[in-house]
């Protein structure tokens, strides 16, 4: 220690206490940063939430509350303890050369496909391997297979049979029970797909607050996997023709299933912003604003199919 060479600090009373300083705790325990985001003196609930990696849990749980005791100041009201990401088997060390570099995997494969795999595929407790093929597969099968192509799909067959515009009787229904409301109510799975959509914000809420960012995507998932079911189920092709061919309760019908899917889209790519946000604006794009009566774009793909170039990426050698 300074003017006294027989003592010795340890890192960790330094580095902890960066958590208070970094707030101008130094200037005092009445400064505005410390009193808002330490005290949480503006917030009714507020929560100082610590979140570390497992092999830092002594200091935080142990070191770092004796020392905020010792200064009568409040303690971290929940410490998240999070396992290790592996690469292809091995712990990631700079000193072994077992690293990935994130920026290299977004030039290649963009900042959505890493924030998916991230958020969908990495468990609350436990530890998780990366490889760049269990990277593109997730990307392709759920975010180019699946609201990607639900996507795509549903456009294209407001497109295709409704010139682009989605039915006003069932868009308003979907999206405020006005209108047209019958024709859902009489469509139970279209009720229920939007019974669905309409709870993805809680379902979302409550795992995060949970901390359980895979539980969180995992809600998204189902809603598209129900919505590519209620499509298979509905069949709008076969209603369709059936309109074509003079049935008005099939034309009737469709103009619900539609306005259902349009609407399941929309409140989709409203909950991915905070996951996958250039995918969210394009879904957003494609599935319109909800206003009545409006012409989609012309239907494109949102999300593309990626691969593992070799010649373009090395991985960390298996263990």
């Amino acid at each position: 220690m300074p003017g006294d060479p027989s003592q010795v600090m340890y890192v960790w009373w330094d580095a902890l206490g960066n958590y208070v300083t970094g707030l101008d705790y130094g200037d005092g325990p009445d400064v505005p940063a410390f009193r808002t985001w330490w005290r949480g003196e503006d917030a009714a609930d507020a929560r100082r939430v610590h979140v570390i990696g497992k092999d830092i849990l002594r200091f935080h749980a142990i070191y770092w509350p004796a020392m905020l005791l010792s200064a009568g100041l409040p303690l971290p009201t929940e410490i998240l303890v999070h396992d290790f990401l592996t690469a292809n088997g091995r712990k990631l060390s700079k000193s072994l050369g077992t690293v990935v570099d994130p920026v290299k995997l977004t030039e290649e494969y963009g900042t959505d496909a890493l924030r998916w795999w991230l958020t969908a595929r990495v468990p609350k407790v436990g530890d998780t391997d990366f490889t760049v093929d269990r990277l593109v597969d997730v990307a392709n099968q759920d975010l180019a297979g699946g609201i990607g192509n639900l996507t795509q799909r549903v456009v294209s067959m407001v497109h295709r049979y409704r010139a682009g515009v989605v039915p006003v009787a069932s868009a308003a229904s979907g999206a405020s029970g006005a209108s047209g409301a019958s024709g859902v109510r009489e469509d139970s799975a279209g009720t229920a797909l939007l019974g669905e959509a309409n709870a993805l914000p809680g379902r979302i809420d409550e795992a995060l607050a949970a901390f359980d960012l895979r539980a969180a995507t995992r809600a998204v998932r189902e809603v598209i996997a129900q919505a590519n079911r209620y499509v298979e189920d509905t069949a709008p092709w076969t209603l369709a023709r059936a309109e074509r061919a003079g049935d008005r309760d099939a034309g009737r019908r469709l103009g619900v299933v539609l306005g259902v899917l349009t609407a399941t889209v929309r409140a989709i790519g409203a909950e991915l912003a905070p996951f996958v946000p250039t995918l969210a604006e394009r879904v957003l794009t494609q599935a319109g604003s909800g206003v009545p009566g409006e012409r989609l774009p012309d239907p494109e793909a949102v999300f593309p199919r990626l691969e593992v170039r070799p010649e373009v990426w090395k991985e960390v050698p298996a263990r």
